[in-house]
């Protein structure tokens, strides 16, 4: 539910709030240490659904990078579930 509202808040303000609030909040909540896995995924998914709504170049130097620290997460499931989201957006 909460990351389904990530796409209407992207729709309803835009590339540049999107880049200067909401990936900087995101970053640093995926960054934290001592939250569960399931965190980290909630995390991984929210940037899926933004990604539509910013240009090539945020998400290039924003996203990409936190996607590549989750393929290097000791835990399969964040593994597997930034996997999936790099296979969904080659298609």
């Amino acid at each position: 539910m909460g990351v389904d509202k990530s796409g209407e808040l992207a729709e309803k303000y835009g590339s540049d709030w999107i880049t200067s609030q909401y990936i900087p909040v995101v970053q640093a909540a995926y960054d934290m240490d001592k939250k569960g896995y399931n965190y980290r995924m909630c995390c991984l998914k929210s940037l899926s659904v933004i990604m539509p709504f910013v240009q090539k170049d945020v998400i290039t130097k924003e996203v990409i990078p936190i996607f590549l620290k989750a393929c290097k997460d000791e835990v399969p499931n964040v593994k597997f579930c930034v996997a999936k989201i790099i296979a969904q957006r080659k298609s």
